[in-house]
């Protein structure tokens, strides 16, 4: 499924795929996605809408009589319970969602990769790093284990092909290993063969860095 009629949804459409036009919000258009398919795969951007998008999802999955349904959210949610929580609205709506998604009926599998490597490194830092030779970023001395989106998405394809020995189950995925901003300073020294150094910035600068990227205020 695919939100516009562009260039991309032509390109799925060379490489063999059926596409259909439609919004996560709109019950009519999800009826045309997903009736007639016994696995689907679910995930969505930073969206005050995506616990709405979730069930509505769940709900038609479920009177088509899904077999599979792949979810894929953020790994904070297993840091979350009905006790402890984040401030993060973003994060806050992903728990919801897979309690939903839980409480609703379809068979799920729940996808929980960390950080994407492209999105956190090829998104957040490329400027930064290019004008001031920084990674600037609110993350103090925390840790993080970037996943590769190809990587990700080959587990997705290996669910899909064959969900039924994986339903009921959680999967995290994370990098190789854990590592602070300071880590990734260096690496990025050795491939551009200079000095980059981390910068903790405080909150308020990077909720409107954040903001004029694109994340929105439902991330923070």
């Amino acid at each position: 499924m695919v939100r516009n009629e562009d260039g991309r949804a032509q390109g799925l459409r060379d490489r063999g795929a059926e596409v259909v036009v439609g919004n996560l919000l709109d019950l009519d258009s999800m009826h045309r996605v997903i009736a007639g398919c016994e696995t689907m795969y679910f995930g969505m951007s930073v969206s005050d809408a995506y616990l709405a998008a979730t069930v509505n999802a769940a709900a038609v999955a479920k009177h088509h009589g899904v077999k599979a349904f792949i979810n894929m959210l953020q790994m904070t949610v297993s840091q979350m319970s009905i006790t402890e929580t984040t401030p993060s609205p973003q994060h806050k709506l992903h728990w919801l969602a897979e309690q939903a998604l839980n409480w609703s009926g379809p068979p799920v599998v729940h996808v929980r990769p960390t950080v994407f490597l492209e999105g956190f490194f090829l998104t957040l830092t490329p400027d930064s790093v290019r004008e001031s030779d920084q990674i600037r970023l609110l993350f103090e001395e925390g840790k993080t284990s970037p996943v590769a989106a190809e990587d990700v998405a080959r587990v997705i394809a290996a669910l899909l092909a064959n969900p039924q020995p994986h339903i009921g189950k959680i999967y995290h995925l994370t990098g190789p290993q854990s590592e602070n901003m300071h880590f990734f300073a260096q690496e990025y020294s050795k491939v551009l063969g200079r000095t980059i150094t981390f910068q903790d910035i405080p909150v308020e600068p990077w909720r409107g860095t954040s903001c004029s990227s694109g994340a929105g205020r439902f991330t923070w």
